[in-house]
């Protein structure tokens, strides 16, 4: 059945007045001193729930092989490559210093191809993606008029779209987000939350309460990873994998940013 437990809380964080406190003494009445604590405490017994073992096959702490040795905002790249350690999926990818590097690596990966910059993650924002890339030339082509070293990757097929994140709060530490929807504001759906770490039965929970239908467990597998990732690597300040296509075939990364803060680390 529903458990209810009663308490009181001060405006304040001072100590309440000595009568205050023993009434509550003598009542067994939790006495929560100041609003933010008690907003806190609350939370924190809300979100009790009996042990569970995790899951077999739940990402262990892993080296990354200096990936980590930054600050700031990773390049895309680099973030797929930390989150692939702990087993999100993302779309196939080459990198490619030259033109004739992008028509090489676009032959590999099979058309049709997105050209991005080499850079941080949501490009598409300021002009830095090509998609739709049909052949090697074009690839050539599209890395020419970027300017620069491209990422090129294979395209996904159009379909459902998802987001998960990680953000460290300074009181509650790291805090876990997934949602229906993907890079378009628009198209975004409920958002659930939750602190890390979580299993994967609560991460499905989530998902579930977010509306995402196809490819849950996978998508509950990513937010899970996104927790352990958070608690083996206090120096990573933030996580976004938006968006993540959805299929029968499971959930895929098309585009991931983490940031590296060695400042917030305790």
């Amino acid at each position: 059945g529903t458990a209810i437990m009663p308490a009181v809380s001060s405006v304040y964080n001072a100590d309440p007045p000595r009568r205050i406190q023993q009434l509550a003494r003598e009542l067994d009445l939790p006495l929560l001193r100041g609003a933010g604590g008690a907003m806190r405490a609350l939370a924190r017994a809300a979100r009790w729930r009996p042990a569970r073992v995790a899951a077999a096959g739940s990402p262990a702490a892993v080296g990354l092989d200096g990936l980590l040795d930054v600050e700031g905002a990773l390049a895309e790249h680099e973030s797929a490559s930390v989150l692939e350690h702990y087993g999100v999926r993302f779309a196939p990818r080459r990198r490619a210093a030259t033109p004739a590097d992008a028509a090489l690596a676009a032959a590999e990966l099979g058309f049709p191809v997105v050209v991005k910059l080499d850079g941080p993650a949501h490009k598409s924002r300021s002009g830095g993606v090509v998609l739709g890339v049909e052949s090697a030339q074009a690839a050539a082509d599209a890395a020419r008029a970027l300017g620069g070293s491209v990422l090129v990757a294979k395209q996904l097929a159009a379909g459902p779209e998802a987001f998960c994140g990680m953000s460290r709060d300074p009181h509650y530490g790291p805090v876990l987000a997934v949602g229906a929807g993907g890079t378009a504001v628009e198209s975004l759906g409920r958002i659930a939350l939750s602190v890390a770490p979580i299993d994967l039965e609560t991460a499905a929970e989530l998902a579930a309460e977010a509306g995402i239908d196809r490819a849950r467990e996978e998508v509950a597998r990513t937010l899970a990873a996104l927790g352990s990732i958070a608690l083996d690597h206090p120096e990573i300040a933030e996580i976004d994998i938006n968006p993540l296509i959805l299929s029968d075939e499971g959930a895929v990364a098309v585009d991931a940013l983490v940031v590296v803060d060695r400042g917030g680390t305790s």
